[in-house]
């Protein structure tokens, strides 16, 4: 339907009575990756003059935004049915619709509106602007529909535990590189300080804390100098060489908040805190 090649969708919008969801694709020295925005709307039936204004949500696509682009390049649609009369159009919901889906391939737009369920599946009908109407896969408005949470990347790093080679943490002017043992099957490895062959439990336990730190959400913005850095990991693998994760905290309407930046995130993450200070301060009675 859209002959669009790898690189030439730039922005998926999908918009609905209660949600404005939008990817676009970016590209640095890293590769293609994608950023997102969501904006839900209050709640119908609720007083406008009381309930909390819409807040537009920041977030780093994820593997389910780069599956959802390859679907795109190029788009192939289900069905085409063509041009419909009023009576077909509203046995489709198309009458009416409420949602949409804008695509843009090379500065140009193409917009869908989005009707009911194609019978026995989740695929979707929609309408062109031209009027004619298309079935969709269901993987275009699936993720879509369930917003931000779906798409969101939550790894902090890229490389995946068997392929780690070290681990480099720092907290406040000390550092220490642990190495990674017999990585496959991941039941033998272990893990030792740099030239050590001892298998160290603490750094295990300490490692298994740091793996399950995800990002829980996103916000715009560089780094503040008010930040006060807690620690910094930097991991060697053989997938993606280094990468470093920051972490900082901040006191925010008085709490103690905790964030993060790799070259994965791209931008700066919310981490839970809970979990990201144990992490930070394990380094304290750990590092030599």
């Amino acid at each position: 339907m859209l002959q669009a090649a790898v690189g030439d969708v730039e922005r998926v919008v999908y918009e609905t009575e209660r949600r404005t969801l939008r990817l676009e694709a970016r590209r640095d020295e890293g590769g293609r990756w994608f950023e997102g925005s969501e904006i839900v709307s209050q709640g119908e039936g609720v007083e406008t003059e009381t309930a909390p204004q819409p807040e537009t949500q920041v977030f780093r696509g994820g593997a389910a935004a780069e599956s959802l682009w390859r679907q795109l390049e190029p788009l192939r649609v289900r069905r085409v049915l063509g041009h419909l009369d009023e009576q077909k159009l509203a046995e489709l919901e198309l009458s009416e619709t409420t949602a949409s889906l804008t695509l843009t391939v090379r500065g140009r737009d193409h917009r869908f509106t989005l009707g009911g369920e194609a019978y026995g599946t989740s695929d979707r009908y929609a309408r062109e602007n031209d009027g004619r109407v298309v079935v969709l896969p269901a993987i275009l408005t699936d993720d879509l529909d369930v917003g931000r949470s779906r798409l969101m990347e939550r790894r902090l790093i890229r490389a995946t535990r068997p392929e780690i080679e070290a681990l480099e943490p720092s907290r406040l002017g000390r550092t220490a590189r642990i190495e990674q043992h017999r990585a496959a099957p991941p039941v033998e490895a272990f893990w030792s300080l740099e030239g050590r062959q001892e298998a160290s439990g603490e750094f295990a336990t300490w490692v298994d804390k740091c793996f399950r730190l995800q990002a829980r959400g996103y916000r715009k913005g560089e780094p503040d100098p008010g930040w006060q850095s807690e620690a910094t990991i930097t991991v060697h693998s053989r997938e993606h060489g280094l990468e470093t994760l920051e972490i900082w905290s901040v006191e925010e309407e008085g709490e103690r908040v905790w964030l993060g930046r790799s070259a994965s995130t791209r931008l700066v993450a919310e981490l839970s805190s809970p979990l990201a200070e144990e992490v930070c301060e394990d380094l304290s009675s750990l590092l030599p």
